[in-house]
């Protein structure tokens, strides 16, 4: 603090009756170690004073001035070429920040702004912080940085805050020098306690004594903004901070207001929606303020400005980028404006060609030496080391799942899972994903209901690329085989099993659904790929659902991942499918436990043989030869048969006498099929031939004798077959 500042901050102390003495004038009520010497002095009643050759103790100054963190001011020379928001870009956010900070009527004291890393947050706190500097109603700020040595740590906080007070509230300064000189040991005591001292005693003794002066009736600047609060110490010492800012204020009665910038870190969150919650406004910066198109805007600017000054700038076409590459980039940037500050940097190198540092981004050409996301690594770094080392590898495992969602989502356009099926899976407690996940909010977002995704697009390709994530790296290669994972098999079958079991109860009405399960519990020649690619080739409406999804899915596209319709790598997943199903539990009990699944199944099948090729979906077929599908079909047909023999409902099914349209016949040379439904009918006759034949005496005595041939050779049999079991006028559908 210079001389003169000091003077000037003096000068604005209120005086009281002036009393002359020899060689100096004793001006304040407080008086210590001032003195005015020599020359003329002129004391005027006011604001306005005119003073010579002052002399002053700046030893408090001094004082104040050693406890302070200068470069943590939104101004000062540490932070020269501090971010703030690109012309034009944020408009939406920033008015709504200064309609809060404008607003007479206001009624919370806080206005916490918080965002994913990267969003912006310090950008906007920049801005924020010079607008109302320029308004003059700008007390303090603070800016933290996890990296900068001294604007890491709470300890100088309320001594920055107050040493900018002397510039903003001159008057404020002999109410805070009384504080110091009163305690030296101020700058050690609690928060709480200082941020009373320092700032908000002075600010009440100051209204106190300007009441009544119309000179005075301007109020002071009031508003304090605090940015980067989590990269401030431990987790601790953040609330530390919100809690003893709050203490301060519900016993004081000054007029300040404080913006608070920050990532949405756990015990962060856990202080505002806790005591701070009546006093607090939220503001997300989230896609309500449509950040792609700030993006957009951002990106293109920066595009302009490498063709207009890059050393090449001439060789650069005019529709340099394409809208392809400015899509690309916006959707990787995933509204955070980290990744395109990274992108516009690494493409602006005036050391290289930006056409071709654009290519390295959109991964169309190998890097080389090149590093294009370091500072974007760097910060996926920061946050991740904050993991407990105990924890690291289940919090990868959770990163792994949410990134195999994510393609599943992005083939599919829906979401498969909820957290609680995560933990399932993953053999965590519930509730484990919340701890796990407590101090990363600001790269994951967390919905109990829906699940987990990630804020930034980017974080997917720094955990794939070892180069890049380093300790971090998750080789999504070593899902591909579930086997070599033996802590998740039986994680797997447990999940499939629970997965099952509520898909059939949800299911168990659709006949469809049904029939493929049941058919793979049969022992068929074909493996269990080709019989599901039969079932979804042949019934078109039930496609891409009929199988189980979850647990099909989980193996298909989290394990190796996989499209609608490709089943490839899926083997595994419906062998334990196939278990489960034909396999009785824990309680003996089967999943089929009576003949009318395979009665359906049946049904199915025979339904599916009148099908025209024209009834199946253009553009579904898959690789199967049609030989091939009614071969499979026969194999089902026939091992359903076997596995339910003489099922009246089945007889009477067969038997109804409807005509059916067997469209493939003729290619199966007919008898296939025809074959396999008589043979299957006329065991059911032959079943009901002995029992009746029993109670004839001629079975009796033809037991007795050597007369069976002639029996078998009576009226016995066809009597029999003329019996109320085939009715006599019945037709067989396939007439």
């Amino acid at each position: 603090m210079e001389i003169a500042a000091a003077a000037a901050a003096i000068a604005g102390v209120q005086p009281v009756q002036d009393t002359y003495q020899t060689g100096n004038i004793s001006m304040y009520s407080t008086p210590r170690n001032i003195s005015i010497s020599g020359g003329t002095h002129t004391l005027v009643n006011g604001p306005s004073y005119t003073l010579h050759n002052v002399t002053t103790d700046r030893r408090w100054i001094i004082d104040l001035q050693n406890h302070t963190a200068p470069g943590a001011f939104h101004n000062s020379g540490e932070r020269y070429d501090a971010p703030k928001c690109h012309p034009d870009t944020r408009v939406a956010v920033i008015k709504d920040i200064m309609d809060w900070v404008r607003d007479p009527n206001r009624v919370e004291q806080f206005l916490w702004i918080y965002g994913p890393a990267g969003s912006g947050k310090s950008s906007i706190a920049q801005t924020i912080a010079e607008l109302c500097e320029a308004e003059g109603i700008l007390a303090s700020d603070y800016f933290f940085s996890r990296t900068a040595p001294g604007r890491n740590r709470e300890t100088n906080l309320i001594a920055t805050l107050a040493c900018q007070l002397i510039t903003t509230i001159p008057r404020i300064c002999t109410y805070m020098e009384a504080a110091i000189n009163h305690d030296p040991l101020i700058f050690s005591r609690s928060l709480s306690l200082q941020l009373d001292s320092l700032i908000l005693d002075p600010l009440n003794q100051l209204v106190a004594s300007s009441h009544g002066s119309p000179s005075q009736e301007k109020p002071y600047p009031f508003l304090v903004i605090i940015d980067g609060l989590d990269e401030c110490g431990k987790p601790e010492s953040q609330r530390y901070i919100l809690s003893s800012i709050y203490s301060a204020l519900q016993k004081s009665a000054a007029q300040l207001i404080f913006i608070i910038a920050s990532r949405p870190e756990q015990v962060i969150r856990d202080t505002f929606n806790g005591d701070l919650n009546l006093y607090t406004r939220s503001l997300v910066l989230n896609h309500k303020y449509l950040p792609d198109n700030d993006i957009r805007l951002f990106l293109e600017s920066n595009f302009l400005e490498i063709r207009q000054k890059h050393p090449l700038a001439k060789y650069l076409p005019s529709d340099w980028p394409s809208s392809s590459d400015m899509d690309y980039l916006v959707s990787k940037a995933s509204g955070q404006f980290v990744y395109a500050s990274t992108v516009a940097k690494f493409v602006k190198s005036p050391r290289d060609r930006p056409m071709d540092r654009l290519k390295i981004i959109r991964n169309a050409s190998p890097p080389g030496n090149n590093v294009p996301f370091a500072e974007l690594d760097e910060l996926y770094k920061l946050i991740l080391g904050s993991i407990e080392p105990s924890r690291l590898e289940k919090v990868l495992d959770i990163f792994g799942w949410v990134l195999a969602e994510a393609d599943i989502e992005n083939s599919w356009g829906w979401r498969l899972f909820g957290i609680p099926n995560i933990e399932y899976f993953l053999g965590y407690q519930p509730g484990d994903i919340t701890l796990l996940l407590s101090d990363l909010h600001s790269i994951i977002k967390i919905e109990p209901a829906s699940g987990l995704s990630l804020f930034h697009a980017s974080l997917g390709d720094f955990f794939r690329d070892r180069s890049r994530s380093g300790s971090f790296f998750i080789d999504m290669g070593i899902y591909s085989d579930i086997e070599l994972h033996r802590e998740y098999t039986s994680r797997y079958d447990n999940y499939l099993r629970g997965s099952l079991s509520l898909w059939v109860d949800a299911y168990r009405k659709n006949t469809a659904q049904f029939a493929v399960l049941t058919a793979l519990t049969l022992k068929v020649k074909h493996d269990s790929r080709s019989t599901v690619y039969f079932f979804q080739r042949k019934i078109p409406e039930s496609r891409g659902y009929m199988v189980p999804t979850f647990p099909l899915t989980l193996r298909a596209d989290f394990f190796a991942r996989a499209g609608y319709y490709d089943l490839s790598g899926t083997d595994d997943c419906i062998s334990r499918l196939v278990r489960i199903v034909a396999e009785p539990d824990k309680s003996g009990h089967r999943w089929i436990d009576t003949s009318e699944p395979y009665v359906k199944l049946a049904m199915v099948i025979l339904e599916i043989f009148q099908t025209r090729p024209s009834d199946v979906e253009s553009g579904t077929e898959v690789p199967i030869d049609q030989d091939g599908f009614e071969t499979i079909g026969l194999e089902l047909l026939s091992a359903t048969f076997n596995r339910i023999p003489n099922e009246l409902s089945l007889i009477e099914y067969l038997t109804d006498g409807r005509d059916r349209d067997f469209v493939y016949l003729e290619e199966l040379g007919k008898n296939k099929l025809q074959v396999l439904i008589e043979n299957y009918i006329q065991e059911y006759q032959r079943s009901q031939i002995v029992p009746q034949a029993m109670n004839t005496k001629v079975v009796t005595e033809a037991m007795d004798t050597k007369a069976v041939p002639e029996a078998v050779n009576t009226k016995v049999v066809p009597e029999a077959m003329n019996t109320k079991v085939v009715p006599k006028r019945r037709r067989w559908f396939w007439h």
